[in-house]
């Protein structure tokens, strides 16, 4: 799941932030997949872990990072980095 971490914050304008991110997913689901080498029931498995941690919420095309900050703080612990 740290590669889906990565993902999202590096799609946030300002990943330090206590703001909500919008990120508008221009390919389809399927396409994203591909271009994290994972699979499209991975890449959903992973969204649906996300939204049960209130990570993410997804409405379509459409990803909001509600506490980026929160998301950046727990991919450096992930990585070892904090």
């Amino acid at each position: 799941m740290v590669f889906g971490r990565l993902w999202l914050v590096k799609r946030c304008r300002n990943p330090q932030s206590a703001e909500p991110e919008t990120i508008e997913l221009g390919v389809t689901k399927r396409v994203l997949a591909g271009e994290l080498s994972t699979t499209s029931e991975t890449l959903s498995r992973t969204l649906a872990k996300f939204r049960q941690q209130k990570l993410v919420t997804v409405e379509g095309k459409t990803l909001t990072v509600p506490k980026p900050r929160q998301l950046w703080e727990m991919l450096r612990r992930n990585l070892g980095e904090a």
